[in-house]
């Protein structure tokens, strides 16, 4: 049964840890320190905006129009330096992009405290675990 529910878990990946999706549409969580390593692997973009709550509903099709490009908005709201950090040092080793849009808000709210970190690292298997 653990095995059928895992097989399962791992073709809807709600996420998209691991691809994009099959038979449904596309949906994204508005938690983007869970949802940004789905969209960094499976989704073609050339920049990306990853600011805090003060720049969060940038619009990313507007980003291409004005400043051209093929562009992203994978922003953690309340997210820490060092949070976001997690998300860039996977960014950079996943793509190369020509621009980002970086925000240096002076408050933080740590929300996490590390508990997404697993999702960054090389390992793939550990990544199973958020569906737990």
């Amino acid at each position: 049964m653990l095995l059928v529910m895992g097989f399962v878990m791992y073709l809807y990946d709600p996420l998209q840890i691991y691809h994009k999706p099959y038979f449904r549409d596309k949906t994204f969580f508005t938690d983007m320190c869970l949802s940004a390593r789905g969209i960094i692997q499976n989704y073609d973009f050339d920049s990306c905006i990853v600011v805090t709550f003060m720049l969060e509903n940038t619009d990313s099709l507007e980003a291409n129009e004005k400043l051209g490009g093929n562009w992203v908005n994978i922003s953690a709201p309340s997210s820490t330096f060092d949070e976001r950090g997690v998300i860039l040092d996977y960014l950079f080793r996943v793509k190369n992009p020509k621009s980002i849009i970086y925000s240096l808000d002076p408050f933080e709210n740590a929300k996490y405290k590390n508990e997404f970190r697993f999702l960054y690292d090389e390992n793939y298997l550990d990544d199973f675990k958020i569906y737990i």
